[in-house]
């Protein structure tokens, strides 16, 4: 379902502003997604390689309802994916040990998130 919200307001000069947003809502519940941080990131190889997620979900259900996430990490380099494992206990953290990354090259680290 869509909806759109319009709101139009005019001081006492007549001047007026409005503005408008459209929401959607949907039946299932979806995870939102965020890695703190900056977003372009330079380390030396020396040292370790930490990207920690944080993912919060919305619900209309006025109930406290326990998620458990599953986390896919990867990481791209010119577009084609490499293989490394993250060393971390934690899934919702990523960590390489140092010197797993080449230097001077341009990664790209991703990460999907499901619901189980």
């Amino acid at each position: 379902h869509n909806y759109t919200f319009s709101v139009r307001l005019c001081n006492f000069l007549s001047s007026c502003g409005e503005a408008m947003h459209r929401v959607t809502a949907v039946d299932s519940t979806i995870p939102v997604l965020a890695l703190p941080g900056q977003k372009i990131r330079s380390i030396t190889r020396k040292s370790l390689l930490t990207v920690q997620a944080a993912v919060t979900v919305s619900s209309c259900s006025s109930s406290d309802i326990k998620m458990v996430f599953k986390y896919d990490w990867s990481i791209l380099q010119n577009d084609q994916l490499i293989e490394v494992k993250s060393v971390s206990k934690d899934p919702a953290v990523f960590i390489l040990p140092p010197y797993s990354l080449k230097s001077d090259i341009l990664y790209i680290v991703s990460l999907k998130v499901t619901i189980l």
